[in-house]
């Protein structure tokens, strides 16, 4: 069974303290393992359900990180910590604790936030808002997904909808932690997602353009010209490819005037 939580904070490993990284981990263990505690001897999976909602958002308040003692919202250690994050984290943190418990149960990211999705027997559905553990009916899925008409006529009901991969997951959040970061101004704290996101996909050039942006933001010009080069070379017919040949063109000269 993959766990998001533990795979998450491991990709963290390498931008996070390691301490950081120690004490989400304990306190998340200590979090299945009251939860697991709290379902012993129940049967009915609709109860299990309610009872761990309980749990997570009445007895351990898990909430949006509006104006919390932490920077970014989209950190899952520091979501673990205080209990507080924005909403992709809390809902696969949520996951998660109902895949410890034994349910099927996927997030689903969209504009406005994210929800998941628990499987229970003979194809049935339950959907929770991620923020507050609120409950939605298909219909409230659709007009939450904005989907299209012509977007419902391929998702005619909840199984039709496409779950994100694992590995797609782990990218999209820290994806989110990233934009996060660049958002705050923490430039070296972004460089340090965006390496680790091509650690898991090394050719990806809009990866590369990122980290050539973030490069560029920490004064290494130089550095950041391969990473844009690469991206022209790899995308050239994105309106931002042109943008950045002639920004490329004023780096290079600035860097033979230097020099």
């Amino acid at each position: 069974m993959h766990s998001p939580v533990y795979s998450q904070l491991d990709l963290l490993r390498c931008v996070l303290p390691p301490s950081e990284i120690e004490q989400a981990e304990i306190k998340y263990h200590q979090l299945s393992t009251e939860a697991a505690e709290l379902l012993d001897g129940m049967e009915h999976p609709v109860d299990k359900i309610q009872a761990l909602l309980d749990f997570f958002y009445f007895d351990k308040l898990f909430c949006l990180s509006i104006n919390q003692p932490h920077d970014a919202g989209h950190n899952l250690a520091t979501g673990l910590l205080y209990h507080c994050a924005a909403t992709p984290v809390l809902a696969v943190i949520l996951v998660d604790l109902f895949r410890q418990s034994g349910f099927t149960a996927e997030p689903i990211m969209a504009k406005q936030g994210a929800i998941v999705r628990i499987t229970l027997a003979n194809n049935q559905f339950i959907f929770i808002k991620a923020d507050d553990g609120a409950s939605f009916d298909w219909h409230e899925v659709e007009q939450f997904l904005e989907l299209t008409d012509k977007q419902k006529e391929k998702v005619k009901g909840p199984s039709d909808l496409e779950m994100a991969e694992d590995d797609d997951l782990d990218a999209l959040l820290l994806n989110l932690f990233k934009a996060e970061l660049i958002e705050l101004g923490m430039f070296e704290h972004a460089f340090q997602v965006s390496q680790a996101l091509l650690d898991i996909d090394p050719d990806n050039p809009y990866e590369r353009r990122d980290r050539g942006f973030l490069l560029q933001q920490m004064d290494c010009d130089n550095l950041a010209v391969a990473d844009y080069e690469f991206f022209i070379e790899q995308c050239p017919k994105d309106p931002l490819a042109q943008v950045l040949k002639t920004q490329l063109s004023d780096m290079q000269n600035n860097h033979r005037d230097l020099h």
